[in-house]
């Protein structure tokens, strides 16, 4: 279904901001969506990140002047060549992890024009693009492959989920004793529902974030001003839009965890947390919250809650799930050239890493 198809780059901030009614529509009816391709979180990411950004390039589809697809990509700055994802290929320490990149599309029966596709790479003389995070039954997947592009994919690690039908009582199962305690407690599980509460509930998660991962001698992510900020701005923006999920447990006028979730197309995905690790007894809060938030899920009928990925597969989140999918890195190349050369250096690391262990 590609007839009567034309299509268009968004390049910078100015235009996107332009495009947001027909964008936000766009998301309101689509069948494949999810948080990493709204509007919302495009726009507050090339706002806060600009610094890393040499060009926006947001690749939109009309057919008959409908609006019926975006995918939302930019070039990095010292890499002319080669498109990213938004969200992905950010400096390490304040990298925001989008996850699932797919098209945003009214549905998945849509198929690009790829003689117009090839020739907009071939004007901005775009070599390949790099996906970090995508799921193998993606429509972006699906399009590259019945396109027959040339790439190269590497598995990253696992996305593990609990699906809301049928029910997964794992998790409900792990938190059982937590949850009575908490109740003995008097303790206290809401969600954040106005701007006002989540303007003294956002340091909370902020500081109880950064605790937990400075006592284990890591790195606290929202230490870095650019990552804190981009989510300052965007869980407002998210609140608004009734797309955002943040509960937290109190003891008294404490709170002793957060957890900041998302409603991402027909899923729930768990983003970020904060916990009082000092606090006793220890009832495991983090499980807790999980557990609240699946059940947020549920009675949205959303079809799970998303724990997003996790290179290493036996981490915690199998124990409180039995549902994983592996999640893959993509590197497209638009280029027979450029993919043969990669695809060279891709051998011969390899070979020469089982020399070396030999």
């Amino acid at each position: 279904m590609n007839h009567s198809q034309s299509m268009y780059v968004i390049e910078n901030l100015e235009e996107l901001k332009k495009f947001k009614k027909n964008w936000l529509s766009l998301y309101s009816k689509a069948h494949v969506k999810n948080i990493f391709n709204s509007y919302e979180w495009v726009s507050i990411w090339a706002e806060n990140y600009k610094r890393h950004i040499e060009q926006l390039f947001i690749i939109t589809f009309e057919i008959r002047s409908e609006l019926v697809a975006i995918i939302p990509l930019y070039i990095r700055k010292g890499d002319k060549s080669k498109l990213w994802y938004v969200g992905s290929g950010e400096p390490l320490d304040a990298e925001s992890c989008s996850e699932g990149h797919d098209i945003l599309c009214l549905t998945d029966e849509i198929r690009p024009n790829i003689s117009l596709l090839r020739a907009v790479f071939s004007e901005y003389k775009i070599k390949n693009i790099m996906l970090t995070n995508i799921r193998q039954h993606s429509l972006l997947l699906k399009w590259i492959e019945l396109e027959r592009f040339k790439f190269i994919k590497n598995k990253i690690g696992f996305r593990f989920y609990s699906p809301t039908l049928p029910h997964d009582d794992k998790l409900a199962k792990k938190t059982v004793r937590g949850r009575r305690n908490a109740d003995k407690l008097n303790l206290v599980i809401r969600r954040v529902e106005t701007v006002g509460d989540l303007e003294k509930v956002f340091p909370s998660l902020v500081r109880l974030n950064s605790e937990r991962w400075k006592e284990k001698g890591d790195k606290a992510i929202f230490e870095n001003h650019t990552f804190r900020h981009f989510h300052y701005s965007l869980t407002r923006a998210l609140l608004i839009s009734d797309k955002l999920s943040m509960v937290l447990i109190e003891d008294k006028d404490e709170i002793i965890a957060v957890n900041y979730s998302i409603i991402s197309g027909e899923d729930l995905i768990f983003y970020q947390n904060g916990v009082n690790i000092k606090y006793k007894p220890n009832i495991s809060p983090g499980l807790i919250l999980h557990h609240y938030q699946y059940c947020i899920a549920q009675s949205m009928k959303l079809d799970s809650y998303d724990f997003m990925t996790s290179a290493d597969p036996n981490n915690y989140k199998k124990n409180i799930t039995s549902h994983s999918e592996i999640i893959y890195e993509l590197d497209v190349f638009l280029n027979i050239n450029s993919y043969a050369l990669s695809k060279a250096k891709s051998l011969s690391k390899h070979f020469f890493k089982r020399i070396i262990s030999a």
